[in-house]
């Protein structure tokens, strides 16, 4: 038995850690990322990868990042690939959650490297909402009621301003394909996105 675990959530880092003392083999995928600024995410993603056995990695700039991690405590580089992206693995597309007229997408999770800068990023999205806009809630990281309240506000300010606590993945990737722009700071930005 190999257990997969993706990604760099903590969830899936307390997963891991799980089957690690368990000594339950593992593979990874999207070993090695960063992202673009540095998050919790990055920590989680490469404690995951020294628990696994089994390392896919998004191009060959992960996987040597990878390779290096593991040579630093002696672990064997021979099961890290290069497989690219699995984020356009079994895609499903549902317009279902899509508006009939001109819309924005926002998705903005906390900068948990840089957390004092959440509220000039959020005032400069307020500033930018002007037509139908879908905010969906960001992910749990610490702070994000914080967001939550900001959001909350500005749909009473703004009637047009729909939200959304969680979609499944082929909604979300529904209105990633049809919005006109898409305000934030997740990865999807820069791995589903430039694709539609």
């Amino acid at each position: 038995t190999i257990v997969i675990v993706p990604c760099d959530r903590e969830e899936m880092f307390r997963i891991a850690v799980e089957l690690f003392y368990n000594r339950i083999p593992m593979a990874h995928f999207h070993a090695g990322d960063i992202s673009k600024e540095g998050s919790f995410d990055d920590i989680a993603r490469h404690m995951i990868t020294l628990m696994c056995d089994i390392h896919f990695c998004n191009g060959e700039k992960a996987k040597k990042r990878v390779q290096t991690l593991l040579k630093t405590i002696g672990k064997s580089v021979k099961h890290v690939y290069n497989v690219g992206t699995t984020a356009f693995d079994n895609v499903k597309i549902d317009y279902s959650k899509v508006p009939d007229k001109p819309f924005d997408l926002v998705l903005y999770n906390v900068p948990t490297k840089k957390p004092e800068e959440m509220d000039r990023d959020l005032d400069k999205i307020e500033r930018l909402l002007n037509k139908k806009t879908i905010w969906i809630y960001p992910n749990t990281d610490p702070g994000h009621w914080h967001i939550i309240g900001r959001i909350e506000q500005v749909k009473r300010k703004n009637e047009n301003v729909i939200t959304y606590v969680r979609l499944p993945h082929s909604q979300f990737l529904g209105l990633m394909k049809k919005c006109e722009r898409f305000i934030g700071n997740i990865s999807s930005m820069f791995l589903e996105a430039p694709y539609f």
